[in-house]
């Protein structure tokens, strides 16, 4: 994983979850595809996607067919249903909920895994700092 003597930079982007009610359900591919059309190519610089636990089988071919037809690389964190299947399955009935931060505050260890918001920049950080970037770290 040694930089690429051509590049001094190194911009890695996260791409996650549409979620619903936040997002539209196309909004991460479409905001890709805004990206690659639109984003300058910064001279000296290396860009990368993570794909962070997308759940869908069908938007992570289509994210991955895109990033591919433009020579993107990228690294996939993979969402694993076995790990999320060992997350507390006992929820009770919504009906029991008093109002919605309740609710939330149950699906709380639930949502932490599918976001992975942390775990992801986490990963791009030991990412960029073994990639050996003198100083720099974009």
């Amino acid at each position: 994983m040694n930089r690429d003597i051509n590049n001094k930079y190194l911009m890695i982007r996260i791409l996650g979850n549409d979620l619903d009610g936040l997002h539209g359900s196309h909004q991460t591919l479409e905001n890709l595809v805004f990206t690659l059309e639109n984003e300058y190519n910064f001279s000296n610089c290396k860009k990368m996607f993570v794909l962070n636990r997308i759940v869908s089988i069908e938007r992570k071919k289509e994210i991955i067919h895109l990033l591919n037809r433009y020579n993107i690389e990228f690294i996939d964190i993979p969402f694993n249903m076995h790990e999320f299947k060992k997350l507390p399955r006992n929820l009770p009935p919504l009906s029991i909920f008093k109002n919605y931060s309740e609710l939330v505050r149950c699906l709380y260890p639930h949502n932490l895994y599918l976001v992975n918001n942390n775990g992801c920049r986490n990963w791009c950080i030991t990412y960029g700092k073994k990639w050996d970037i003198p100083g720099h770290l974009c």
